[in-house]
């Protein structure tokens, strides 16, 4: 076995982004973007209703 296929999946990654660092900039551009579009769909209230915990004896 050489080197190279001892290696795992995080140096595979790492060649990649030096062989095509355009490509990985776009891929990641697409994911914050997508992240941002449905952080902003995400329901949130000002001030979320609580529900104290009661005791009753």
């Amino acid at each position: 076995m050489t080197d190279k296929e001892r290696q795992g999946g995080l140096a595979n990654l790492s060649s990649l982004s030096i062989r095509r660092p355009i490509g990985v900039l776009a891929c990641a551009s697409v994911v914050v973007v997508v992240g941002l579009f449905f952080a902003g769909q995400l329901p949130l209230a000002l001030l979320p209703q609580i529900i104290y915990p009661q005791i009753r004896v």
